[in-house]
């Protein structure tokens, strides 16, 4: 193996994209911070191997069709937000799997986080809190941490769950205060 280095030329934004048929292995800092990390997967999943992995970036937008992140290995984040364009995660399991995502600093800004037949649990240091306020997280099951923040502010995180995707249940942990997000 030899180290390749990489350059971006012509734009202060760096993107980077990920296709896979197979499972993704995040075991290192993937870093676009000023631009958007996508990671697909078709027949597999995006799971972090190692406790360097990380995933940092403006926008992060990751599809699989099994787990993204797991309970034994959490997918860790790192929302960037520059000047007035706050960073966001989108992240769906369209097979069999669960979701499981931390931020690494701060506040964990969600847009749409979906799995169709597994969990979702998301935690931050700070708040988890809606880009729009189309936003939603649905699940089986959903876990909302947020150590230092609140889950939801008024308005945002309403649509939560939709009335047609109802899971069998939710919990909620924050502190110092808990917003209620229906």
């Amino acid at each position: 193996d030899f180290p390749v280095r990489v350059s971006f030329l012509g734009s202060e934004t760096g993107n980077v994209t990920v296709n896979s048929v197979g499972d993704v292995l995040v075991n290192q800092r993937i870093r676009a911070a000023a631009g958007t990390v996508t990671i697909a997967v078709t027949d597999g999943s995006i799971e972090q191997s190692g406790s360097s992995g990380l995933i940092e970036a403006n926008t992060i937008d990751l599809t699989a069709t099994e787990n993204i992140g797991e309970s034994t290995s959490v997918l860790e984040t790192d929302l960037v937000s520059i000047g007035s364009v706050t960073g966001r995660v989108d992240a769906v399991s369209s097979g069999v799997g669960e979701i499981v995502l931390t931020e690494n600093d701060g506040d964990l800004v969600v847009g749409t986080i979906s799995a169709n037949s597994g969990n979702v649990a998301l935690s931050a240091p700070g708040s988890i809190t809606a880009a729009t306020s189309s936003s939603q997280v649905s699940g089986h099951r959903l876990t909302l941490t947020a150590d230092n923040g609140s889950v939801g502010t008024a308005g945002d995180l309403r649509k939560e769950n939709k009335l047609h995707d109802i899971p069998t249940s939710i919990h909620l942990s924050c502190s110092p205060n808990l917003k209620n997000p229906f």
